[in-house]
Parts: C-alpha cells; sequence; structure tokens
C-alpha cells in the first residue's frame, strides 16, 4: 500500500509577462510553501496563439521567472518541469537540469493527443526515442500523464492498462491518472496492477479538498492546481484557505 499521499501543486507561470507577474509567482510560492505542500510541479501555460511563433521569448520569461524563484524553494521539496507544448522536448529537460529541479513532468509519453487549451489546434505526437535521448543525457527522471482527458482530446483510444504498460515501458519513472469528464475510478486500480506495487502512481484532475482523502493508499500523490486558487480559477492567486482545507482532509497541520 502506498505511504501517505503527498500533495503536489502546480506552479502556472504565463507565457509572457513582467515584474508584477514575477512578485505574483513569488506571493503564490510563499504560500504554498507556508501551507506545507510536498511537492511544486511548474509548467507555462502554453496558451497563446502564437506560442510557436515566439518560443525564445517564451524561454526568455522562463528563465527570468526560475533565475528568481528558484533560490527561495526549499530542497526539502520535490520540484518538477512541464514544457507546453508537450512535445518541446529540449526545453523540458533544458531548464530542470540547469535550475537542479528532480524530474520532467509530461502531458504525455506514448498517447497521441490534441490540445484543448490552445488558440490553435495542436496535435502531439510524442517521440519516445527523443525523449529517451533527453533523458539519458540529463539524468532526470519523468513523470507522465496517461490518456490526459481533461485539457487535450485523446486521438486514440485504448484501456488504461495499455497506456499505464506502454509509458512504463517508454521509459516513465511515474505515471499519473488523470481524471476527467466520463472517467472511470476504477481506472487508477486498473493501472496500479499493470505497474504493481512500489512503482509511483500519482493522480490529476479535479482534486479538491471534497475528495482528495478518497485517493490515500491508492496512489503516492495527488496533483492539484485550479482548486487551490482563489474561486477555483486557474490564473487567479493561490488561496492559502483552500490549502489549509486540503491539508485537514488528509488529517494533517499546514
Amino acid at each position: 500500500m502506498p505511504a501517505d499521499l503527498k500533495v503536489m501543486a502546480v506552479l502556472g507561470i504565463p507565457d509572457i509577462g513582467s515584474d508584477r507577474t514575477i512578485n505574483q509567482i513569488m506571493k503564490d510560492l510563499d504560500v504554498l510553501q507556508e501551507g506545507g505542500v510536498d511537492g511544486l510541479l511548474i509548467e507555462n501555460h502554453g496558451d497563446s496563439a502564437d506560442v510557436f511563433l515566439r518560443d525564445q521569448d517564451v524561454n526568455r520569461f522562463l528563465y527570468r521567472t526560475m533565475e528568481r524563484i528558484r533560490p527561495l524553494i526549499s530542497e526539502e521539496l520535490l520540484m518538477g518541469f512541464c514544457k507546453l507544448p508537450p512535445d518541446r522536448y529540449a526545453d523540458s529537460f533544458r531548464m530542470p537540469r540547469n535550475f537542479g529541479l528532480d524530474f520532467v513532468w509530461m502531458d504525455t509519453l506514448v498517447d497521441r493527443i490534441r490540445a484543448r487549451y490552445t488558440h490553435q489546434p495542436v496535435e502531439v505526437k510524442p517521440d519516445i526515442g527523443e525523449v529517451l535521448r533527453y533523458k539519458s543525457e540529463s539524468g532526470l527522471k519523468i513523470l507522465s500523464e496517461i490518456q490526459p482527458g481533461n485539457f487535450y482530446e485523446l486521438l486514440e483510444r485504448r484501456p488504461v492498462e495499455e497506456s499505464a504498460a506502454a509509458a512504463v515501458q517508454a521509459g516513465a519513472d511515474s505515471i499519473i491518472v488523470v481524471r476527467y469528464k466520463g472517467f472511470d475510478e476504477g481506472s487508477l486500480e486498473m493501472a496500479r496492477a499493470v505497474v504493481g506495487q512500489g512503482y509511483p502512481v500519482g493522480v490529476t484532475g479535479g482534486i479538491n479538498a471534497r475528495n482528495i482523502a478518497t485517493y490515500e493508499g491508492k496512489a503516492e500523490y495527488a496533483v492539484l492546481y485550479s482548486s487551490l486558487r482563489k474561486d477555483g480559477i486557474p490564473e487567479n492567486p493561490v488561496d492559502a484557505s483552500r490549502l489549509k482545507a486540503v491539508r485537514s482532509a488528509l488529517g494533517r497541520q499546514a
């Protein structure tokens, strides 16, 4: 049976911003750390209509932000990074390696998907060979979502067990089962049956203070984003009372 469920919080970084934007991110970071999260998943928003035309500008702001916030992050936290769109493999591995993070968080490693969060349709065709090359060069671990149906359209349907097995075979050090509309709560158990006990499995998508306790003993960690933000809106600041409610639901003090 997995140990106590870890709370992993997403720290979002807009594709383009200002010093004011970075200052708000720093405030969010303070609230998350003071509130007792176990880890951070840092990602850019990746939702700009012309994101492909200005990747250099996106990366410039990401680096500028990371230079400000990285010294403030406790070394006791697990730290990962996700670059959107999720097929920007060079950036996905370069950023966490340069800033001493623990892992790369990938929205997909084995499932073909189309992004719903972009202004333009973006189809992602995983290139496992390229991912493994960057993984080998960087020494970083990979946390991969499987069948991410929340912000993506799945372009091929298959049993969740197949996606779990494929992700492990492709080199994922942990898989994240994604909850979304029509989600089968049995998917977590199905994935666990494939990877076995001892292999870290996470859950994300609509996790909040009302339901997080149901995943204790089933997953090693839960990833939360909008449920920790004011009024449940991802673009809003982190709400300390929401994080406190999550910790309370797990029987923990902040």
